[in-house]
């Protein structure tokens, strides 16, 4: 008896096998020498990354959309010549080295696969109800998650007139609410009416809350805040790198809402997360005050070039299906509205 066994993507396959972690990320796998591309994944095909294709022409669109590269040669990544010196031919994304000036005192260096960037699935979150597949069907669909999250957390201010308070309720306007003061007799009744209407099975907007928030670690801020920005989408913006805390123990969880929905599964959307900068050490509090914003732009500097930041260092973020959740930890990570924002909405959970 004879068996043919054939695997998409084969070389790429494999490496998901021995690192869950790039499951549903780009990747690719290099020839010998690291010549030229041999294995490429769906994402990485979206991207439009041909078989053939010499690595050194690519270098700029794998930092842009942070691909997973890796080696036919013992698959063994390039080690730094220097504590504040990597090789500029090596085309793994860098982790910015933080200036000694800005580092908090005595601070070890970040273990890199702690300052990672990471995605959860909604599928994941939800399995067997069904909200994935309407959410990234149905565009008035998620534009009613957001407004009856708003009809259910939003409290209305005595010292703001009625348009006021209409005014900020909005869709179109950001808004901050509190996740954390939930009363533990609420099911959320405006999601929970939202998610029945579409038949989803088994899932109350508590529930649904409740499950995402479970991803910002063990000393959440306890607040929500839902980012509309239509009147800038598709415009090009500045970069304002900064921390929501600097907290070791707080995670940022950003939760894409797509203006269009996407056109096949392996489509991939920039400009729904914000884009991010990874850190070698942890930064301190200029203002000494432990747990509030901090700006990269707010420390001194000799000139303001020492805030810019080298396009090489900058990860921004795909969002798909799969992967419409991004996680990360504030202490670790500097970020920033994105180049150009696409996208109807972002929730960003602390």
């Amino acid at each position: 008896m004879i068996a043919l066994v054939d695997c998409n993507n084969f070389y790429a396959s494999c490496e998901r096998v021995f690192n869950p972690k790039i499951e549903n990320k780009p990747v690719i796998v290099l020839s010998n020498n690291d010549g030229c591309v041999i294995a490429r994944s769906n994402e990485a095909k979206a991207l439009g990354i041909k078989v053939g294709e010499p690595a050194f022409k690519l270098k700029n669109l794998i930092e842009k959309y942070n691909i997973n590269v890796f080696s036919t040669n013992c698959f063994e990544k390039k080690e730094k010549d220097s504590e504040d010196e990597k090789d500029e031919n090596d085309i793994i994304p860098n982790i910015l080295r933080t200036p000694r000036e800005r580092r908090r005192e005595n601070e070890a260096e970040i273990p890199s696969g702690e300052s990672e960037i990471r995605f959860v699935s909604l599928s994941e979150l939800f399995p067997e109800t069904g909200f994935s597949q309407i959410f990234h069907r149905e565009a008035c669909f998620r534009t009613a998650v957001r407004a009856a999250m708003r009809e259910d957390l939003f409290k209305e201010s005595a010292l703001l007139s009625e348009n006021q308070n209409k005014a900020i309720k909005s869709l179109n306007s950001s808004l901050m609410v509190p996740w954390g003061q939930i009363p533990k007799d609420s099911e959320l009744s405006a999601l929970t009416k939202l998610f029945k209407e579409y038949k989803i099975s088994d899932l109350t907007g508590k529930k649904f809350i409740e499950e995402i928030t479970k991803l910002c670690g063990s000393n959440p801020h306890g607040s929500l805040i839902d980012i509309s920005n239509p009147a800038l989408n598709r415009k090009k913006m500045k970069h304002s790198w900064h921390q929501d805390s600097g907290l070791d123990d707080r995670f940022t969880v950003m939760l894409g809402f797509p203006s269009e929905n996407l056109r096949n599964a392996n489509e991939l959307k920039e400009g729904v997360f914000s884009h991010a900068v990874r850190l070698s050490h942890r930064v301190f509090w200029p203002n000494d005050e432990v747990g509030s914003v901090i700006e990269w732009e707010s420390f001194p500097c000799g000139e303001p070039r020492d805030h810019e930041i080298a396009e090489s260092y900058i990860i921004r973020p795909l969002y798909g299906i799969n992967q419409e959740i991004m996680v990360y930890c504030d202490a670790k990570v500097i970020h920033s509205a994105p180049d150009f924002i696409n996208r109807e909405a972002v929730w960003r959970f602390m």
